[in-house]
């Protein structure tokens, strides 16, 4: 277990591994007696067989003050890897999450996925095997807080349109 300090008094992200899956969370307290889990920040699973491998990391911690709250950003970063030998194809994505926190009690009710990079291909190229095409898919997500706590989701070019919205970081 790894833990991190959050910018604001008492708080700190941890990531725990346990059997083949590892949680990012936030917990408070003013020491580790009392500590309680707040909120549920991403989770990765890494079965450690069939090919496929996966983490889930903590970028960055910050805190603004927008609206007279105080908001922290998250960003994880997902990364996995998929190598299916049966038919000879691997695919590889990083996925940066940006996870917004705010209120009191403090909850993270957003989580935004603000970059995408994949590709998808051949495993092994063999010389009597037909040469399979190699995809890539790369895109971006602004976002935007206002003094209100409304946070504005706008898809960039290429990422998927269903990402767009409006949504309440707090009431």
């Amino acid at each position: 277990m790894t833990e991190q300090l959050f910018p604001a008094k008492g708080w700190r992200v941890i990531t725990a591994a346990r059997n083949d899956s590892q949680r990012v969370m936030v917990k408070a307290g003013p020491s580790d007696a009392g500590v309680r889990v707040v909120a549920k920040l991403g989770e990765s699973f890494e079965p450690g067989e069939l090919g496929i491998s996966e983490s889930l990391n903590v970028e960055a911690v910050t805190l603004q003050r927008i609206g007279g709250h105080e908001v922290t950003r998250v960003v994880l970063v997902h990364d996995r890897s998929d190598k299916d030998v049966g038919v000879n194809e691997i695919t590889v994505s990083k996925m940066k999450y940006v996870v917004l926190c705010a209120g009191s009690p403090l909850a993270c009710p957003l989580r935004i996925p603000v970059k995408y990079e994949g590709s998808h291909g051949a495993l092994l190229i063999r010389d009597d095997d037909e040469a399979k095409q190699e995809t890539s898919d790369k895109w971006a997500i602004d976002y935007a807080i206002h003094p209100d706590g409304t946070v504005v989701v706008n898809p960039g070019r290429d990422a998927p349109a269903n990402l767009a919205g409006r949504d309440a970081l707090w009431r």
